[in-house]
């Protein structure tokens, strides 16, 4: 849809908006992003039946402001048409996407406090306040991702590349039930990449935590991985010595450093393959590379 068209979806669903500007982002892998007036976000599914999964993460927002969350997160309300949910909206958090100034910040001690902090207190909510939340990291979950990279992508990738990831996934599926799979699975934010974090450039710091979509049942070690694909390991340590778990840190750096700090790789490439952009996928390919590097030594 176009922007005319958005703002009359927009003005159906609440004829009392008043809409003086209207911008649209249609870049995100599962959402589109609406932005009315500057300060408001509404953020449409693309997928259709999507109605369990804006109940989901409505819930672990609402869960987490029960909370003495250390970084802010949206303000979220449900927008109905037809008696089910259409959209999400919420206040804009000022600031700006981590991933777009990752190049030039170095996340602080602060920044890595606030971290800590406020996975203890997501990882810590109880399921039972949740509604829609599934353990989705399965073993089958993995195996299918496992064939559609050697379906769809492995095509494409030179003989010496598909050899390195082939390495890092059979270790991974080979270590499943006694490494990976673990005895309590927390809701976890599923997602957590500097596309995700927003930063405050003026006072130097994380301003928000945004993007719940992916919120699920699973291992909390998950929710380091994109800290790993960014910043590597002596910054995901510096979150861990804030962070607040009966578990063994040691074995979640492992799980982390050997697998799922390595896995976003697959999702890029998928991402590329299924939007015809394959040839922006050297860059991931070599910090994929780097990385692995490290964590085989």
């Amino acid at each position: 849809m176009n922007e005319h068209q958005w703002k009359q979806m927009l003005q159906q669903i609440d004829p009392s908006l008043t809409i003086n500007v209207l911008t649209v982002n249609d870049t995100g892998w599962d959402h589109t992003i609406v932005t009315v007036n500057n300060d408001t976000i509404y953020r449409f599914p693309k997928q259709p039946d999507s109605e369990d999964f804006l109940h989901k993460e409505w819930s672990f927002v609402q869960a987490i402001q029960r909370t003495n969350s250390s970084l802010p997160i949206p303000k979220v309300s449900t927008m109905y048409a037809d008696h089910s949910i259409k959209a999400l909206t919420y206040p804009l958090i000022e600031g700006h996407s981590l991933r777009t100034v990752e190049n030039t910040i170095t996340l602080s001690k602060h920044d890595c406090r606030k971290l800590g902090q406020f996975l203890s207190v997501i990882h810590g909510i109880n399921p039972s306040e949740l509604e829609c939340f599934e353990h989705l990291h399965t073993l089958t979950f993995w195996s299918d991702l496992y064939s559609s990279l050697h379906t769809k992508v492995f095509p494409f990738l030179d003989a010496n590349v598909t050899i390195h990831i082939d390495h890092v996934f059979q270790d991974f599926l080979n270590q499943f039930d006694t490494t990976y799979n673990i005895d309590q699975n927390v809701p976890i934010h599923g997602d957590l990449t500097t596309s995700n974090m927003i930063y405050n450039l003026e006072d130097k710091k994380l301003a928000g935590i945004i993007d719940f979509t992916d919120a699920q049942l699973g291992d909390p070690a998950f929710d380091f991985a994109g800290l790993y694909w960014t910043y590597g390991s002596n910054l995901v340590k510096q979150v861990l010595s804030h962070y607040q778990t009966t578990l063994s840190k040691e074995d979640m750096i492992y799980r982390i450093e050997h697998f799922y700090g390595l896995q976003p790789l697959i999702h890029q490439l998928l991402h590329l393959q299924k939007h015809h952009r394959f040839d922006e996928a050297q860059r991931a390919i070599e910090r994929f590379l780097e990385l692995r590097d490290r964590s085989f030594l």
